[in-house]
């Protein structure tokens, strides 16, 4: 092989040379000897850079890697195997080493046949005995494969983001379908036998008294279904928010379950109407309602704050208790099981606003949930 990566950047160690010291040379060597080995054998590919930039040196794994045999590629600059790109990066970085600095950071490297290879670089500069600096050498590791694999990954994120939300919308649209027909059609008929019954109760005679109990029960009871069915259809969808508005729809929510439950409710709302799509303001509405059943559910809590504000060109949302919380980490490491489906549908709505969804619990500590997403409508 020749010489060490040292040698072929002119660092000479001290005392070489010097006719007192062939003792410390000839140690010196065994060590370089073993050095050659360990590059040659390693499964990184290893590249020496001159001052100017140029290759000094490869050992035979960066050779497999680019295509090039050593002949090709020595004394060639280094940005030759290097698209447009990727030659500012490797300028800005050998600046750097000029100066000592250090650091790993990833270039995609154009083989002999015009294949990209995506590698991480991990650099030394080289400096002589003076301070100059003479060079640099790094190893450079193939994450080829690693990066494909990523994007891969990225393409299945993206496919299953797209079902997901596919998915919600058709939820969506079933249940609006379902609030529909239980608004307007079994709402009416209870409204009808409510009427019917009213007109039975009146035309009973005075000693039929056993017959008007009955039905001044059974039109209790009617009232009692219809208020069901009324918060079961606004359950399903939400259309509130077509005639009030989102964040008029989000305080009565809030509020109602505090009447509903006995929590005591502090809640700082701000009016985020302008700012959100019509199908964004659906899947804010239901992650604030499936918090707030959660809370009824399983928190125990008995103060509830919310909140949403806006944060320059993003919206901040939160929902926090006092309740009994639990092991974060626990119920991560066993999966959905412990999660529960609830959070994670909040999760994914989250992501399809485009944001951040950070939950927040410890046991006996309460829980807070945060959603931020950007703007997504201006007016």
């Amino acid at each position: 092989m020749g010489k060490s990566g040292a040698e072929l950047l002119g660092v000479r160690p001290a005392g070489q040379g010097d006719p007192n010291c062939l003792w410390a040379e000839e140690k010196l060597r065994n060590q370089e000897e073993q050095y050659r080995n360990l590059i040659e054998t390693m499964n990184e590919g290893f590249v020496v850079l001159d001052a100017a930039g140029l290759i000094s040196y490869v050992n035979e794994r960066f050779s497999t890697l680019t295509g090039y045999s050593r002949d090709e590629i020595l004394g060639r600059p280094a940005e030759d195997i290097l698209d447009d790109e990727d030659r500012k990066t490797l300028k800005a970085q050998i600046a750097g080493r000029m100066l000592g600095k250090e650091e790993n950071y990833e270039l995609t490297l154009v083989g002999k046949a015009g294949r990209r290879i995506h590698v991480i670089v991990s650099p030394k500069s080289v400096f002589d005995g003076e301070g100059r600096f003479k060079g640099s050498f790094a190893a450079v590791a193939d994450v080829t494969l690693l990066k494909r694999a990523e994007e891969e990954l990225r393409k299945s994120e993206k496919k299953l983001r797209l079902l997901s939300s596919h998915l919600l919308r058709v939820q969506e649209e079933e249940a609006t379908r379902l609030s529909r027909e239980l608004h307007d059609e079994r709402g009416q008929d209870l409204t009808v036998l409510k009427y019917q019954t009213r007109f039975i109760s009146k035309k009973l005679r005075k000693d039929q008294g056993p017959l008007k109990e009955a039905c001044e029960e059974l039109l209790q009871r009617l009232d009692e279904s219809m208020e069901k069915v009324r918060r079961l259809s606004r359950e399903l969808s939400p259309y509130a928010i077509q005639h009030l508005g989102l964040t008029a729809s989000l305080r009565h929510l809030v509020e109602d379950f505090g009447k509903h439950t006995g929590t005591r409710i502090s809640q700082d709302i701000e009016n985020v109407d302008t700012l959100l799509t019509s199908e964004a303001q659906i899947n804010l509405y239901r992650i604030f309602r499936e918090a707030l059943t959660n809370i009824a559910r399983h928190s125990g809590a008995d103060r509830v704050n919310a909140g949403i504000i806006r944060r320059d060109s993003s919206v901040s949302c939160w929902l926090e208790d006092n309740g009994k919380g639990f092991d974060l980490r626990k119920a991560r490491a066993e999966g959905t099981a412990a999660m529960g489906i609830g959070l994670i549908t909040m999760e994914e709505r989250a992501k399809i606003l485009g944001g951040t969804f950070v939950i927040q619990s410890r046991e006996r500590a309460g829980t807070r949930i945060s959603i931020e997403f950007p703007v997504l409508q201006e007016v």
